[in-house]
């Protein structure tokens, strides 16, 4: 595995747990999005804000898919499997100098 990979699993969630994480892991994304578009705003008022809508909105629309999918079935039990790969395109320092 590359040094700037990371693999993260989790086996055997159950529909609660897996519901909880993933949209807890999307509704902070979301929020760092519109805390970013802030500051952004802060700085320059006349910046366009389209393209962070559009995240935001992209995200939002697969919060509400999956939220959908858990509510489908509300006494369907079922056990999960969580995995995502987090890749770092460009280290923080380098970024820093740049």
């Amino acid at each position: 595995m590359n040094a700037n990979t990371f693999n993260i699993e989790e086996f055997g969630l159950k529909k609660t747990e897996s519901k909880e994480l993933i949209l807890n892991l999307l509704s902070q994304q979301i929020a760092h999005y519109k805390k970013q578009n802030l500051i952004a705003w802060e700085k320059n008022h006349s910046l366009s804000d389209e393209e962070m809508k559009e995240r935001i909105a992209a995200l939002q629309e697969k919060k509400n898919e999956i939220e959908a999918f858990f509510n489908d079935c509300p006494s369907c039990e079922m056990d999960l499997a969580i995995s995502f790969e987090v890749k770092v395109k460009q280290p923080a320092l380098e970024r820093a100098y740049a």
